[in-house]
């Protein structure tokens, strides 16, 4: 007989099917794999001090990358990139190549520079093979900038150097606007319920519209737009409104890009303006192989230099037109799969991709995009979601020994 103080079998099951239920919401809520990796979530804080320098002019960016390559290296890949190791190593290893030859053909210093490019390159391998958890480090990197960057510049914890524009502790509103509108589209992927996403974006567009950064804000815009646009629309339709989205931003830049909250840029837009002047004249004397590292800046007064604020046109002058190839066949052809004709995308790629958009636009107004931490990461996690497969376990092999000849046989 059961105990009138002990559960009846349908308040047990009723309780079981309600702490099921409080457990999916949890996981729902926290919106991130079950499987996060503490390590690369740390990796993902790092990242909001990436361009904070350290003692003369050491970033924090490469201390970080050689830990978590060091780490990586002692762990065995659990993504399968056979169909395109051998073409994306070679291709890697030719752009760094060229580069070093040009500037040694052009006497540029090249080590330093040639250096970070390296680990860059090798940090997307190891992302592309699964040794590192990429999506962790997504988790981590909103994580801080939300719960850390913007914290930081409000309380006046960080250099202040573009007042009333969020930058924090990655110092630069540009590089601080590419950085919100990276992971605001990137970081849809963390999260099932349609509310959660739309919370996660509400709070990390409100955070990007305070830096301040219009091709940035241009740049996730299009890239929710391509976002919505991937697993409902075939190939031809997706290049059509990318096209149509190109036209529009340069449209809305030509057009618009001093009105209401950035009506005060005149100053800015004019210096900007002398940078492209001089930009131009520069790729206009630049040899079709280029000028090697470290050249992508331009001479405005006899005491004024400034670094290009183009992406592709520093492509252009430090390789010449092979890099900018090379590059964009890395970039778009490869990672982001620009030929891809089908509509079939996990949520994963679906939110690399967007994060691409958001690299292809910056090139375009801000400095130096391509040979960065967050694009490299962006084409080692693409390669891995696109081309990867499980790494299959090792089958152990069993000897079969027959009882015949284990014990012998009589003659």
């Amino acid at each position: 007989m059961t105990s009138i103080w002990a559960p009846s079998v349908v308040e047990s099951r009723a309780g079981e099917a309600r702490d099921g239920r409080l457990a999916q919401a949890r996981r729902s809520a926290l919106g991130v794999a079950s499987d996060t990796r503490l390590f690369e979530f740390f990796v993902g804080v790092g990242l909001t001090f990436s361009r904070f320098i350290l003692g003369s002019n050491l970033p924090v960016e490469i201390p970080l990358v050689i830990v978590t390559v060091g780490v990586a290296a002692f762990r065995r890949p659990t993504t399968d990139i056979h169909r395109v190791r051998l073409p994306v190593t070679a291709l890697m290893t030719a752009i760094l190549i060229w580069l070093v030859a040009v500037s040694v053909h052009t006497g540029q210093p090249w080590t330093q520079r040639s250096f970070r490019i390296l680990l860059l390159f090798v940090f997307a391998l190891c992302l592309a093979q699964g040794r590192i958890h990429w999506k962790s480090i997504v988790a981590g990197g909103a994580a801080g900038l939300v719960f850390v960057n913007a914290p930081s510049y409000y309380l006046h914890l960080t250099s202040d150097n573009y007042p009333g524009f969020l930058t924090g502790w990655l110092g630069d509103k540009n590089v601080s606007g590419m950085f919100y509108a990276i992971f605001t589209v990137l970081g849809l992927c963390l999260f099932k319920r349609v509310w959660l996403k739309t919370t996660y974006f509400v709070v990390m567009f409100g955070l990007l519209w305070l830096t301040g950064s219009r091709t940035s804000i241009a740049g996730c815009l299009l890239a929710l737009v391509w976002w919505y646009l991937r697993p409902r629309a075939h190939l031809w339709l997706r290049i059509v409104a990318a096209s149509v989205g190109v036209w529009v931003l340069v449209t809305v830049e030509n057009r618009y890009s001093q009105v209401g909250e950035f009506s005060d840029r005149t100053g800015t837009d004019w210096y900007r303006h002398q940078i492209e002047l001089a930009t131009t004249a520069k790729l206009a004397i630049t040899p079709w192989f280029g000028a090697g590292l470290n050249t992508g800046w331009v001479q405005l007064s006899p005491t004024r230099q400034a670094l290009f604020h183009n992406s592709y046109a520093l492509l252009r002058v430090e390789g010449g037109w092979p890099l900018v190839v090379a590059m964009l066949m890395l970039v778009v052809v490869i990672a982001f799969g620009i030929f891809g004709i089908t509509k079939d995308v996990s949520a994963e790629q679906r939110a690399i991709e967007a994060g691409i958009v958001v690299i292809l636009v910056c090139a375009w107004k801000l400095g130096e995009v391509f040979f960065t931490l967050p694009c490299l990461f962006l084409v080692g996690a693409a390669i891995g979601e696109r081309y990867g497969e499980p790494v299959k376990d090792a089958v152990p092999v069993l000897l079969r020994v027959d009882s015949s000849v284990s014990q012998g046989s009589d003659v």
